[in-house]
């Protein structure tokens, strides 16, 4: 959601993440994304709303240091959002995105599509990762040079629904809640 932070992250090895892109506009981080094909990349819907329209956005595939100058960059011919995509101050509904790219990705061991699980995974007790450049701490104005990661823990819709930071924001039926 709104909530773009990687807080008490540490820094991955590089590669260790091969689907992982960054979204760009301009030289500032937007969006993360994951690799899904040799053409689509999955992101938030919120990445292209408000503004920002796909074709604002450079895709940088194999990242690991923000700052690294010799990045990676394809660019994009679509973006479709999810048709019930919804959002307001409080949440975004529906929050997914496909973006298409202009050329296909080469596959190597430090690029490659993200693994779904099978649909019948229960989350509930698995211990999960969060990755990403997001900021480090609340209030931060810049997000990390590295990419970072973190493990969090599904937390059941009723629990997280008493805590002050996430009543408001759950919607049971197309999120999941998660922290540390």
């Amino acid at each position: 959601g709104k909530n773009r932070r990687i807080v008490g992250g540490s820094t991955v090895q590089p590669h260790q993440y091969p689907w992982l892109v960054a979204l760009m506009v301009g030289s500032k981080l937007h969006c993360g994304g994951a690799i899904i094909t040799d053409k689509h990349i999955l992101t938030a819907g919120h990445c292209i709303t408000f503004g920002v329209n796909y074709k604002d956005l450079s895709v940088y595939i194999g990242m690991h240091d923000r700052l690294d100058p010799t990045q990676n960059i394809f660019y994009l011919s679509n973006g479709v959002k999810h048709p019930k995509f919804t959002s307001n101050a409080v949440r975004d509904v529906n929050d997914i995105a496909v973006l298409t790219l202009e050329k296909k990705v080469v596959f190597s061991n430090k690029v490659r599509p993200i693994c779904l699980p099978s649909q019948d995974l229960d989350f509930r007790n698995i211990p999960l990762t969060v990755a990403g450049w997001g900021k480090t701490r609340q209030g931060a104005l810049t997000s990390s040079r590295y990419l970072l990661e973190t493990r969090v823990k599904i937390v059941p819709s009723d629990v997280c629904g008493r805590s002050s930071i996430y009543k408001d924001n759950l919607v049971p039926d197309t999120m999941m809640c998660a922290y540390s």
